[in-house]
């Protein structure tokens, strides 16, 4: 089980352990994007300082509407206590947990100021 908060700008956040190409780690606050299907969205610094390895391109419709490139690594984090192997997708934002990485996983959140986030494997 994992656990977040809704942080004051009410955004579901979880604490996460990225690890670079070359075993280096970084924690982050990431966001969790219930609207974006894939794994996890990094900033283009941190994928550089990670030395992560890219893999190719993928196109993705925005919230907005309009459709962007991202240019998709391969990356580790600590999930659930485990590295797990993820999709990453370096853009200009934030960091942002997607509904890729959630797959398996029971969502919780207690939408009050520093409201609870409770991350659950589903064992399927």
């Amino acid at each position: 089980m994992m656990f977040g908060r809704v942080n004051q700008q009410r955004e579901a956040v979880l604490n996460l352990v990225i690890i670079g190409d070359q075993s280096q780690k970084i924690a982050v606050e990431a966001v969790i994007d219930t609207g974006f299907n894939g794994d996890l969205i990094l900033p283009i610094e941190m994928v550089l300082e990670l030395d992560l390895v890219p893999q190719g391109y993928q196109k993705a419709t925005l919230g907005d509407g309009t459709i962007s490139q991202f240019r998709v690594y391969t990356g580790t984090v600590i999930w659930d206590g485990s590295r797990r192997f993820v999709e990453v997708n370096a853009a200009t934002s934030g960091v942002l947990i997607g509904m890729g990485l959630l797959e398996g996983y029971k969502l919780e959140v207690n939408t009050t100021p520093n409201g609870i986030v409770t991350i659950t494997s589903l064992d399927l």
